[in-house]
């Protein structure tokens, strides 16, 4: 008898902890795709924020229940009060908008992202941002980057992330113990793709053309780590209670690699492939941080904390098991050719495109079109 009670304790216990109420704010982007329908099928009570800008943008069915359509700039305590854990994915891409769109861009993202970390802190709200290891941003030396090296942003994007992460950083007290997790590079498949992520943008390449054409040697390090494996890190992390605020990266030691390592994955997979220099002729693909064939971004990160936190090893999907899966989604998708090219899978065009038509300003406010 004593056991059958334990066992419904348990069981109890496990619903009140899946039950939480989460709210993700960038919920309809490539990563909150994803995330948003793990949670969800995970039995946690989702709600999204976004305002849109990525809505039409889609290879499948992405989850769309409970998502409030708004401007992040326009976010309220209201929006954000009865909620248990905010995941704040919402953010520009690492993509240089704000250098061809020059003004309060990155201000307005830095703007709403501490609001909603103060609204986060006065209601005692968990709250766990989406930082980038971009922050790393160049490394002359072979040594894996821990939380505690310095940092060396090199773009627009990973200087506010670095910006951001101080600022809330500076925000914590006894009560209020933020997590920031430094995602490395993500891949793999999401209902809501990105062609301009370069391991995406390689096995897109291939399977449509059967070339890669590369605007840089090859020679610089990233550190990768699978889309699936970022909801795993991102359930955990709901769970886990911190004594003090973290900054964690996010991704497994053996995904460090060098460009030219994928290269060589992908021949394996696809032994046809030719691969070609074609500097930064092509819009789609091109890169201003690729000078003279060389990247100027080339670092390797250490994930140990990541794994001694949780005590186990948490982004565990190989890049040639996440590069095979990717192709095999892909491979069902009609027309597929034709989609690779579709600006709406190429963030800076995309935005671009919204702001010829005078649908997003250069606040960021969207002014969505309802089909």
């Amino acid at each position: 008898m004593e056991d059958l009670e334990l066992l419904i304790t348990i069981k109890a216990d496990f619903k009140t902890i899946k039950m939480k109420k989460i709210l993700i704010t960038g919920s309809l982007g490539y990563i909150g795709s994803v995330v948003y329908e793990h949670l969800i099928k995970s039995g946690y009570r989702v709600t999204g924020i976004d305002n849109g800008i990525f809505e039409s943008c889609f290879l499948g069915n992405p989850y769309t229940q409970n998502v409030v359509y708004k401007n992040l700039s326009n976010i309220t305590e209201q929006d954000i009060e009865e909620n248990e854990v905010v995941i704040h994915l919402s953010g520009l891409q690492n993509d240089p908008i704000a250098e061809t769109y020059p003004g309060r861009l990155y201000d307005v993202e830095f703007e709403y992202s501490l609001y909603i970390a103060r609204a986060c802190k006065k209601m005692g709200i968990k709250f766990i941002y989406a930082s980038s290891c971009s922050v790393y941003g160049y490394s002359e030396s072979n040594k894996y980057l821990t939380e505690n090296d310095l940092t060396n942003p090199l773009t627009p994007y990973s200087i506010n992330k670095l910006r951001t992460e101080k600022s809330i950083i500076d925000l914590c007290d006894k009560k209020f113990k933020p997590v920031l997790l430094r995602f490395a590079t993500i891949f793999g498949y999401s209902p809501r793709i990105r062609f301009d992520l370069y391991i995406n943008m390689f096995v897109g390449m291939a399977m449509t053309s059967g070339r890669l054409f590369l605007n840089s040697d090859g020679s610089s390090w990233r550190p990768n780590v699978h889309i699936n494996d970022i909801c795993k890190v991102l359930e955990l992390t709901i769970e886990k209670e911190f004594d003090n605020y973290e900054v964690i990266n996010v991704g497994n030691n053996n995904l460090n690699c060098q460009v030219a390592d994928v290269i060589d994955i992908l021949k394996k997979q696809l032994p046809d492939l030719s691969v070609e220099f074609a500097g930064s002729q092509h819009e789609l693909f091109n890169d201003q941080y690729v000078v003279g064939g060389k990247d100027k971004r080339s670092y390797k990160v250490d994930f140990s904390k990541l794994n001694n936190i949780f005590g186990e090893i948490v982004c565990s999907t190989t890049l040639e098991a996440g590069i095979t899966n990717l192709i095999c989604r892909l491979q069902l998708i009609e027309d597929f050719p034709i989609i690779f090219q579709d600006t709406k899978f190429y963030r800076l065009q995309w935005m671009k495109k919204l702001m010829s038509k005078e649908l997003l300003d250069q606040s960021l406010n969207y002014y969505r079109v309802n089909n």
